[in-house]
C-alpha cells in the first residue's frame, strides 16, 4: 500500500464509516495530532497530545526518494523518535535537534543565550540590554517577551 492516492481513498473511507458509526472511533486508534519544526526539508515533530500510553513524542522525519536533495519532496522517513512524560519536554528535544541542523548549515543564523550559553534558534526573548535570554531563562528571571 505504497500508492500515496490509495492511502488517501483509504483514509476517506475509515473516516465515513467512523462518522456513520462514532462509537467505532473508541475502538479504531489514532494518530495524535503533532507540531513541527521544519529545516532543509527535515521535520523535526512533537506530539501535542498524548499517545495511547500516556507519554509524548518527539521525532524526526527525513526526506528520501526523488526530491529529497532537490527541494522537492514527497517521501519522508522517520529516522528518530524519543518519549516522554510531558509536551514541553518533547517539544523541547525537537528543538534542539532543529538547533543543531541550523547551527551545521548557518551558524550565523543561531544566537546563545547570555545566561547559561546555550545555543538556540527559535525560543527566545530579547531583553533591554540587547541581550538574549532563551525562554527558559527568561521565565527563571521573570522577564516576558
Amino acid at each position: 500500500m505504497e500508492d500515496p492516492k490509495q492511502r488517501e481513498a483509504l483514509a476517506r473511507v475509515f473516516a465515513e464509516i467512523v462518522r456513520a458509526e462514532p462509537e467505532l472511533a473508541r475502538l479504531l486508534p489514532r494518530q495524535p495530532r503533532y507540531r513541527y519544526f521544519a529545516y532543509r526539508q527535515h521535520r523535526f515533530c512533537w506530539t501535542t497530545e498524548p499517545m495511547d500510553d500516556g507519554t509524548y513524542r518527539a521525532f524526526e522525519y527525513s526526506p528520501v526518494g526523488p526530491g529529497a536533495r532537490s527541494g522537492k519532496a514527497r517521501t519522508w522517513k522517520l529516522t528518530r523518535k524519543v518519549k516522554f512524560k510531558s509536551r514541553a519536554a518533547a517539544k523541547r528535544r525537537a528543538g534542539v535537534w532543529h538547533d543543531r541542523m541550523v547551527e551545521r548549515y548557518e551558524p550565523d543564523k543561531i544566537v546563545h543565550c547570555a545566561k547559561c550559553h546555550g545555543s538556540i534558534a527559535w525560543g527566545f526573548t530579547r531583553v533591554g540590554n540587547g541581550s538574549v535570554l532563551c525562554n527558559a531563562c527568561a521565565s527563571d528571571e521573570g522577564v516576558r517577551a
